[in-house]
């Protein structure tokens, strides 16, 4: 069988006499001798396999060579639509408020003062659930809570949680929850009530405990917001057995100043229940960052032995999913959590709380599936890991370019963080397998 180097990687030197190849198609990585790169480089796919089979099969096994028959734009293009026509999962998204007990500068939503999901709205989320399931069986629900704080609204979530677990487990279906907070006002009983299931939570820190508190305040003004997300954070991982929390610094020209006393509090987390997630504030231009300091950053949480999520898109947005929805306390149905207005102008439909089902806006939902992929992610290296953006922003902005096809190089550092990322996944496993 004839074979070709895949035109979906990245190849790189990361050190005298080694290259580091990342495959777009698999997301793997493999590191090279000069010697077999020399080779592989020129395409002489023969004598590779002829004079190192090893290195043919690992590199056939991550796709980094295919058959010289195949298609490979049409093959990723096809990786990323299963991915939008997934029916196995259903992601059901809640936002059980749009109000909030800390104020961020940074927020992009408007806070809706003292809303809450009523009895209804909760009936019509657990039919719709049900009805989903009837149309279109799924074996695995991920329910989400967003916001808003949604702990501000426990009650809602422990009702969701309960009618979602004893429907999942007449069916036999996985059930996963998510939830998006600032994990001030989490109580121990609604941890207790969590504490059986599977769960993960996105936790935001803005810095240090003076700058976090700076940018998360309340009225009053001796609230510890910081002292009270980290010992939350603790406590989770010792409440809820199967939990994972990432935490998210959001970054801007200050806040990575202090990261050392960060480093310092988060330190004592379960490396494998945790990892971290570097995003700069959006409205904070990248002419602004300090990227050296950044990368210095990561490669400190490197040492810690913490896993790093910084710039990664790793396949498409949930909100191109078809078989997902975000459900709003007023019932109103979006597609996508990052827009600033959730109202009935901006909706994508309506969940009818008598039976469950969301009635979509036709016109909304075809203009939003009818985005298609752009050319220039179809020829990018990394389009099949990436996936491009998301078809929400490709509505929004028409112009939309993309800033790793402006700066090749930062395409480059983007595999390497990869690379390290998941070596340090499997010190971490290893490292807890022999203890």
């Amino acid at each position: 069988m004839k074979y070709k180097k895949s035109r979906y990687q990245i190849c790189q030197p990361i050190h005298s006499g080694v290259i580091l190849c990342t495959s777009g198609l698999s997301n793997r990585h493999i590191l090279l001798s000069s010697e077999i790169y020399t080779i592989y480089e020129r395409g002489d796919i023969e004598k590779l396999e002829k004079s190192f089979p090893k290195i043919f099969q690992r590199l056939k096994e991550g796709q980094f060579i295919v058959e010289k028959d195949v298609d490979e734009k049409k093959k990723a293009l096809l990786k990323i639509e299963s991915n939008w026509e997934d029916k196995k999962m259903y992601q059901l998204i809640v936002n059980p408020t749009l109000d909030c007990n800390l104020s961020c500068w940074y927020c992009y939503e408007n806070r809706v003062a003292k809303s809450s999901v009523d009895e209804e709205t909760v009936r019509g989320i657990v039919k719709n659930i049900k009805s989903h399931f009837e149309v279109q069986p799924f074996t695995f629900l991920k329910l989400s809570f967003f916001g808003g704080e949604p702990f501000l609204k426990p009650l809602a979530i422990k009702t969701l949680v309960n009618e979602a677990s004893l429907f999942c487990d007449s069916k036999s279906i996985k059930l996963l929850l998510d939830f998006t907070t600032n994990a001030t006002v989490i109580t121990k009983s609604l941890l207790e009530e969590l504490r059986d299931h599977q769960c993960i939570f996105q936790i935001t820190l803005d810095g240090n405990r003076e700058q976090h508190n700076k940018i998360k305040f309340t009225e009053n003004k001796s609230f510890d917001a910081y002292g009270a997300t980290l010992k939350n954070i603790k406590r989770i991982q010792s409440a809820i057995n199967n939990s994972f929390i990432a935490i998210r610094i959001n970054f801007d020209e200050e806040t990575l100043k202090g990261f050392d006393s960060i480093l310092n509090d988060i330190d004592g987390l379960d490396r494998l229940k945790t990892k971290v997630i570097l995003k700069k504030i959006w409205q904070v231009e990248d002419d602004k960052i300090d990227k050296q300091l950044v990368y210095d950053i990561i490669s400190r949480l490197f040492k810690h032995n913490f896993v790093v999520d910084y710039n990664s898109q790793m396949g498409p947005c949930f909100a191109d999913k078809k078989n997902e929805a975000v459900i709003n306390f007023d019932g109103n149905v979006f597609k996508c959590t990052t827009i600033s207005t959730f109202n009935e102008q901006t909706a994508f439909g309506h969940l009818d709380n008598s039976t469950g089902k969301i009635i979509w806006k036709e016109k909304q939902i075809e203009s939003l599936n009818s985005q298609q992929v752009k050319k220039e992610c179809l020829d990018c290296a990394y389009f099949p890991t990436c996936g491009g953006p998301c078809k929400m922003k490709c509505l929004a902005e028409k112009n939309w370019t993309c800033s790793w096809l402006k700066d090749p190089d930062g395409l480059k550092q983007q595999a390497r963080t990869q690379f390290e990322i998941e070596y340090i996944k499997s010190k971490i496993i290893k490292s807890y397998t022999n203890a």
